[in-house]
């Protein structure tokens, strides 16, 4: 995928009945039609933040745990065999700390795809025991 054009605007005013002015930061809820007057930049690239990515637990584990990390925010402690609505569950419940609520997760307990609503950074880290070298391994899709 790639970013086709982007616009950089410095400083954003919308004055929408005329006591109120909102800047940049306070405006990021409110949709808007607006027209731009004066110089901005326009971008053109191939990076695109990651929203969808794989998890594969692998060595066949028997028992431990494993957490994933989302922008720098864990889950609790995930069961080496969680099922994916308990890892969606996990993720969800971090709503309050990284602002999503609608994590998806589809597949096996060892092999699932993590859909976000924005893109993010995704790691993993694990106590898993048994099995041949458990691992958790994340690899964007």
């Amino acid at each position: 995928m790639t970013v086709k054009e982007r616009w950089l605007i410095e400083r954003l005013e919308i004055s929408p009945d005329g006591d109120r002015v909102f800047v940049n930061s306070d405006i990021s809820g409110f949709p808007f039609l607006g027209e731009i007057i004066g110089d901005y930049i326009v971008l053109e690239g191939t990076s695109v933040a990651v929203t969808s990515w794989n998890v594969a637990i692998s060595g066949t584990p028997t028992g431990g745990t494993y957490a994933i990390t989302i922008d720098g925010y864990s889950t609790s402690d995930l069961a080496y065999n969680a099922t994916t609505a308990a890892v969606a569950s996990a993720i969800n419940a971090l709503s309050g700390v990284t602002g999503f609520s609608t994590v998806t997760a589809t597949g096996t307990a060892s092999a699932y795809v993590l859909a976000f609503p924005s893109g993010v950074t995704l790691s993993a880290s694990h106590s898993l025991t048994g099995g041949t070298s458990p691992a958790v391994t994340v690899s964007a899709v």
